[in-house]
């Protein structure tokens, strides 16, 4: 039997596609997903009541102009926060029940992670 070659180089999706769609969000996990991707790059923090979120920074400003910080928060307070496109926050057991059967590279922000 031949001996298995381990792939030259690996395609990682960082936080999804963007193009036309927030970064960390479903849907642009989705397009990466759509575009061949078999890797998703993601950051991790922590909500107050010890829910996972998928948010690179550690306020929303950059993702929606509030000023307000992850671990001060409760989830059901993020799920309300509308991101541009009518997205919404993506938490990591909805990306894990969506993309399971794909690698993940996953990116813990310390603060009470």
């Amino acid at each position: 039997m031949p001996a298995r070659v381990a792939p030259s180089h690996v395609w990682i999706s960082h936080r999804g596609i963007a193009r036309g769609h927030p970064e960390n969000s479903l849907d642009a996990f989705r397009e990466a997903v759509r575009c061949g991707f078999a890797v998703l790059e993601t950051d991790l923090r922590v909500t107050r009541d010890g829910h996972i979120v998928l948010l690179h920074d550690p306020t929303f400003f950059r993702a929606c102009g509030d000023p307000r910080h992850v671990h001060d928060m409760f989830r059901a307070e993020l799920e309300r926060i509308p991101l541009p496109g009518g997205s919404r926050m993506l938490f990591f057991d909805e990306f894990a029940a969506a993309f399971s059967g794909l690698g993940w590279v996953l990116d813990v922000k310390p603060e009470h992670g």
